[in-house]
């Protein structure tokens, strides 16, 4: 199988070891983290991942799957390519409105 490049977009609580659990989240789907960004939201009390991996789709999306069961994590989106510079700026905007949607709809 062919190994592509995927940006994977992670909305999280801000909690104590979480990213050393995503890292063996890749390490055992043999995905490889070519780049991680780590930064607080503008949301109080959620942080935004943005990692770049390299891995089969199958992979990604059984991550992708398993990220999503996770209790601490918010949301997660996925994209086929590499996000650099002005695109992962917009990735950022675009994902945290869909981001503060969904915590609207949650808290009802």
């Amino acid at each position: 199988m062919e190994k592509n490049l995927y940006t994977i977009c992670i909305y999280t609580e801000n909690q104590i070891g979480l990213l050393a659990q995503f890292s063996n989240m890749f390490t055992r789907r043999n995905l490889n983290i070519m780049s991680l960004n780590a930064q607080a939201s503008s949301i109080p009390g959620v942080h935004f991942l943005l990692i770049v991996a390299e891995g089969t789709g199958q992979k990604v999306h059984q991550l992708v799957h398993s990220l999503e069961k996770r209790v601490d994590v918010i949301k997660v989106f996925e994209y086929e390519g590499d996000k650099t510079g002005t695109d992962q700026l917009n990735l950022l905007l675009d994902t945290l409105e869909e981001v503060r949607n969904y915590l609207k709809i949650r808290t009802r």
